[in-house]
């Protein structure tokens, strides 16, 4: 994965001066946030504020988001297959939104029973 230097800017009417340092670093903070809570790493996010114009320059920003592996507790194994062990709507249904088949589907023994359980990964979404 490649790493990018990335600027986001807006444009604004006549903003307080004294308010500036203050809007600038929260805009930083949120983008900061956005990004990470996209799982997307950068080396630093630096604000640049005007009277008119707020803006974050990340450094080093990954082009992609790495891949992610999934992990997801299903229904119970009694709801999820028949008598016979065919798969009931509820196994498929949790199959499908999963993106997996249901002979993927894995089963797990907690505190609370026997649960159908997938585990997958996802290719990372580009930056973009």
């Amino acid at each position: 994965m490649n790493r990018h230097d990335f600027l986001v800017e807006v444009g604004a009417e006549e903003m307080p001066p004294k308010s500036l340092r203050a809007l600038g670093e929260s805009f930083r903070d949120g983008v900061a946030a956005g990004l990470g809570s996209a799982g997307l790493t950068f080396g630093t996010a630096t604000a640049y504020f005007t009277p008119r114009r707020l803006a974050v320059k990340v450094a080093k920003l990954l082009d992609r988001q790495p891949e992610q592996r999934i992990e997801r507790r299903g229904p119970p194994v009694s709801a999820a297959f028949d008598a016979t062990g065919k798969p009931t709507r509820a196994a498929t249904a949790f199959a499908e939104s999963c993106g997996v088949k249901v002979e993927e589907l894995t089963r797990i023994n907690d505190n609370k029973g026997e649960f159908v359980f997938c585990r997958t990964t996802r290719a990372g979404e580009p930056a973009a």
